[in-house]
């Protein structure tokens, strides 16, 4: 299990927007720049979990 949340929502209020980009493209799905900003996270924890 990876939570994403902290990625998307790091404050205490989360934000429709990041740096001028949008988080969400609508309701149920991230925006690509979203989805290219947990690229990384997702990376590092595939890599712990294959060892």
């Amino acid at each position: 299990m990876v939570d994403l949340g902290p990625a998307l929502c790091p404050g205490p209020v989360c934000s429709t927007e990041r740096g001028g980009n949008w988080v969400f493209k609508d309701e149920s799905h991230i925006s690509v720049g979203s989805s290219e900003r947990m690229a990384p996270i997702l990376e590092e924890a595939m890599l712990v979990a294959l060892g």
